[in-house]
């Protein structure tokens, strides 16, 4: 009778878990899930240089979907030494790992320059560099 009343014990742990498991999306990695996250957000940078003053006035919208994956969308101004250029870039982010308890490394897999965007390379560089350590990897604390 002890034997039965085990078995089905442990039979009763096995279905609750597996049922909670699957409800909480078992195919992702449950220890190291990313959040789900949609803001916008308005930011001024400011980069000074002994020769050159670039000022970057955007609009960020972050999405991270909650599976490792994102997008940033960037949209606004550059003023590089008194001309203003349009800025319009949207990264797209995947394989995020959890770094710590709320900073997340995100990889880099496309940064994609819109028609409207009139901003110099060499500007956008600027501005990237100081957003990122490597080009290939984003660092986002939440």
């Amino acid at each position: 009778m002890k034997v039965k009343r085990l078995i089905f014990i442990a039979l009763a742990v096995v279905v609750v878990a597996g049922g909670l498991l699957h409800a909480l999306g078992a195919d992702d990695d449950l220890f190291n899930r990313t959040p789900q996250i949609d803001c916008k957000a308005f930011t001024v940078n400011n980069l000074n240089d002994d020769n050159q003053r670039i000022r970057f006035s955007l609009n960020v919208r972050v999405r991270l979907f909650g599976k490792g994956q994102g997008i940033l969308y960037y949209k606004g101004y550059a003023n590089y030494n008194g001309s203003n250029s349009c800025f319009a870039r949207t990264v797209y982010l995947s394989h995020a790992q959890r770094v710590a308890k709320d900073a997340y490394r995100y990889q880099l897999d496309d940064v994609v320059k819109s028609p409207l965007d009139q901003t110099q390379e060499a500007v956008f560089n600027e501005f990237w560099s100081e957003n990122t350590a490597d080009k290939n990897v984003l660092l986002l604390a939440m």
